[in-house]
C-alpha cells in the first residue's frame, strides 16, 4: 500500500463533507467546463442546453455535480436538477429540494440558482405541474423563445441509455413548448471523452485510493475468513481516504465467484467463510472528489491448481494484447479484434464451456461507465481519452480470473494509471 496521498486541504474537505457540501471545484475548471460547453453548443447550431439529471446513479445524477458542484441528497428520482446553459451568457440551474437550497448555492459555482417546489404531494400526476411554467419563463427571461434549445438526458452512467422518467420528459416538452427543443445527450457526453489536465489529476488521485483499498481488502483474505471482513478492510481505507460513497455508483466492493455459474451475484459481500481452493475476484471501485477509480484482481485461497492458473493466465494475455491495442487513431474496433483473437487462442488450448464478461471495455472518468463503450467499435481513440480494460475468462461453477486496469490514451500510445500488480494474488 502507500500509492494515495491525502490532500493537505483534507480537514477542510471533511468538515464540507460533515456539511453535505462537496470539496471546492477550482473556479477556473468551473469556468473551462461551461466555456467549452458552450463552443459545442455553439457547433451544434444550437441556443442553449437543457440538461436533466436527478440523484439517482441511472439517472445521470453526475451532472449537476458536474456543473455546478452540487451532489444530491434526496432519494431517487425526487431529487431533481435541471441546468440551463446558453451558448452566450451566463447558465442557471433549478432544484426541486427547497430544504436543500442553501447547502447548494453556498457549494456551487454556478451563482444563478432557481427553486421550483415540484415535491409530488399530490401523486405523480402533480409533481412535476409547476416545472412547464417555470422553465417557459427562464426561456423567456433569458431571450431564448422561439430558438433552438438542445435537451440533454443525464443517462445510465453514459452507456445504458437515456434515462428521464416518462412524466418528467412530458413536462420538459411543455415547459419547452416556447421553444424548438431537439435531442442534443451527445454534447455532454462529447465533453468529457477526451480528459482535460485536471480530469488526468484526478483520476490519479482516484485511482491511487482505490489501490490502497484494494490491497487493503486483498490483505485481509484468508481462510476461514468471512467475506465482510474483507468488505470492511477496503471500506475502511477507502472512506478513510476521502473516498465518497453517496450510491453505489460512488463506490462498490464486489465478490465475484464462479460457484454462481456467472461469476456475478446479486449479493456484494456475505457471512459466507473463505476456504482454500476458493478463486474469485475483486471488482472495486471508489468516486474521489467526483471522479472514479475502478479496478479488478483474482484472489485464490491456498496455492493455486493447474486449471486455476490456466485460467488466470488466459485472462491476464488477453487484457494484455487488448492493452497493446490502445493508442492515438486506433479504432475501439481494435482493441476487440484482439479480444477475439485471444478468445479463439483460449480454444486451442483446449478451454470447454468457457464464457467471457460481456463488457470488455469502457470510458471512465466522472461516471463508472462512460463512452466509448465496448460496443461503439467505430469510435477512434484520441490522446487523453481514459480507458478501462476488464476482460475476464471464467468456467461456470469452477474457475475465473479478471485484471481490470485504467489506462491513459497518450501521445506516443498509452499509460497504465493502475500502478498495482496484475498478479494472480495467492493468500
Amino acid at each position: 500500500m502507500g500509492f494515495f496521498t491525502k490532500p493537505e486541504n483534507y480537514e477542510e474537505m471533511a468538515e464540507r463533507y460533515g456539511r453535505g457540501i462537496a470539496p471546492e471545484l477550482p473556479t477556473e475548471v468551473w469556468e473551462d467546463r461551461i466555456s467549452r460547453c458552450q463552443k459545442l453548443i455553439g457547433e451544434r447550431g444550437l441556443d442553449a442546453l437543457l440538461i436533466y439529471t436527478n440523484g439517482n446513479y441511472i439517472g445521470g445524477q453526475e451532472w449537476a455535480r458536474y456543473f455546478t458542484n452540487w451532489v444530491g441528497g434526496g432519494p431517487l428520482w425526487h431529487d431533481e436538477v435541471y441546468i440551463i446553459i446558453p451558448v452566450e451568457g451566463e447558465p442557471t440551474w433549478i432544484m426541486n429540494w427547497p430544504q436543500f437550497v442553501e447547502i447548494a448555492r453556498e457549494g456551487s459555482p454556478m451563482k444563478d440558482m432557481r427553486l421550483y417546489r415540484g415535491t409530488g404531494e399530490g401523486g405523480l400526476s402533480t409533481r412535476w405541474a409547476a416545472l412547464p411554467p417555470f422553465l417557459q419563463s427562464i426561456f423567456k427571461e433569458k431571450g431564448l423563445a422561439g430558438r433552438k434549445v438542445g435537451f440533454a438526458h443525464g443517462g445510465a452512467q453514459g452507456s445504458w441509455g437515456d434515462i428521464t422518467p416518462h412524466l418528467a420528459y412530458q413536462a420538459i416538452e411543455e415547459g419547452c413548448a416556447n421553444v424548438f427543443l431537439v435531442e442534443a445527450s451527445d454534447v455532454i457526453f462529447d465533453m468529457i471523452m477526451v480528459k482535460t489536465d485536471y480530469d488526468i489529476k484526478m483520476m490519479r488521485q482516484a485511482n491511487d485510493l482505490m489501490e490502497d483499498a484494494l490491497l487493503s481488502a486483498i490483505d485481509a483474505c484468508g481462510d476461514g475468513v468471512r467475506e465482510y471482513e474483507v468488505a470492511l478492510a477496503y471500506y475502511r481505507t477507502a472512506w478513510e481516504g476521502g473516498s465518497e460513497a453517496a450510491c453505489r455508483s460512488h463506490m462498490h466492493f464486489n465478490f465475484r465467484h464462479p460457484s454462481c455459474g456467472g461469476g456475478n451475484r446479486p449479493f456484494e459481500s456475505t457471512t459466507y467463510k473463505l476456504k482454500k481452493g476458493d478463486m474469485f475476484y475483486l471488482d472495486v471501485a471508489v468516486r474521489y472528489q467526483g471522479y472514479v477509480g475502478d479496478t479488478a484482481r483474482t484472489v485464490v485461497i491456498g496455492e493455486p491448481n493447474k486449471e486455476q492458473r490456466q485460467v488466470f493466465d488466459a485472462s491476464l494475455r488477453m487484457h494484455r494484447a487488448m492493452a497493446d491495442a490502445l493508442k492515438p487513431g486506433a479504432a475501439m474496433a481494435k482493441v476487440y479484434d484482439e479480444f477475439e483473437r485471444m478468445a479463439r487462442e483460449a480454444e486451442k488450448m483446449g478451454f470447454k464451456n468457457y464464457r467471457y464478461h460481456m463488457v470488455q471495455t469502457h470510458g471512465i472518468g466522472i461516471m463508472m461507465n462512460e463512452p466509448p463503450a465496448w460496443s461503439q467499435l467505430d469510435v477512434v481513440l484520441k490522446e487523453n481519452m481514459i480507458i478501462n480494460l476488464e476482460p475476464s475468462v471464467y468456467i461456470p461453477f469452477e474457475h475465473l480470473g479478471r485484471v481490470e486496469d485504467t489506462y491513459l490514451i497518450t501521445k506516443g500510445g498509452h499509460e497504465r494509471l493502475t500502478r498495482m500488480d496484475q498478479d494472480l494474488y495467492i493468500r
